[in-house]
């Protein structure tokens, strides 16, 4: 017989407005249990930080740019899927958005990390010899159509981009929720 571990915890009821339902409702996909108990843990680390009001405006920021990315990367998995055929779709999705991982995209001399912060190998200052080199490297990467690579350098290509890790993750939420089939 199979049994799971019962979880200790504590079970909220938590009250939306009937118009914030209808828009949740649009949104059958999201894991709202998971968006409150993320909200109240931020909540929560905020209160006991040093300075709680300054945390609390930096992370809701953060929220909007990881909001932000989220709409960006739900249209940039259309053009995706405009591309791409459904295989190569498969390979992105699980090769490259995996899941498994929670920072499996920020490996301080990954392309992808370089890419989002806009430094080369970890540096803010380069020159331009080391900079084309990095520009060859991540071209040649992007080039492999269907990869990581190929998808931020269509990324670039549209309007609204942001590179920080917030829009970043938001970015990359979206497109493991539209691209999971």
């Amino acid at each position: 017989m199979w049994m799971t571990k019962k979880q200790k915890g504590k079970n909220i009821t938590v009250y939306v407005p009937e118009n914030t339902a209808r828009k949740m409702n649009g949104l059958s996909e999201v894991n709202w249990s998971q968006i409150c108990k993320a909200a109240i843990e931020s909540y929560v680390d905020a209160r006991k930080s040093i300075n709680p009001e300054a945390r609390l405006k930096l992370e809701e920021k953060s929220r909007g740019e990881q909001a932000d990315g989220y709409v960006f990367g739900s249209e940039l998995a259309a053009e995706i899927v405009e591309k791409l055929n459904y295989d190569e779709v498969y390979h992105l999705r699980w090769d490259y958005l995996d899941e498994s991982e929670e920072d499996w995209w920020y490996d301080p001399t990954s392309l992808v990390a370089d890419w989002v912060t806009g430094t080369i190998e970890g540096e803010r200052n380069v020159d331009d010899e080391r900079r084309r080199k990095w520009q060859k490297k991540f071209d040649e990467w992007a080039s492999d159509k269907g990869n990581l690579g190929w998808v931020l350098k269509l990324a670039e290509k549209k309007k609204g981009l942001r590179k920080n890790n917030a829009f970043f993750l938001g970015m990359i939420a979206a497109l493991r929720e539209s691209l999971a089939g």
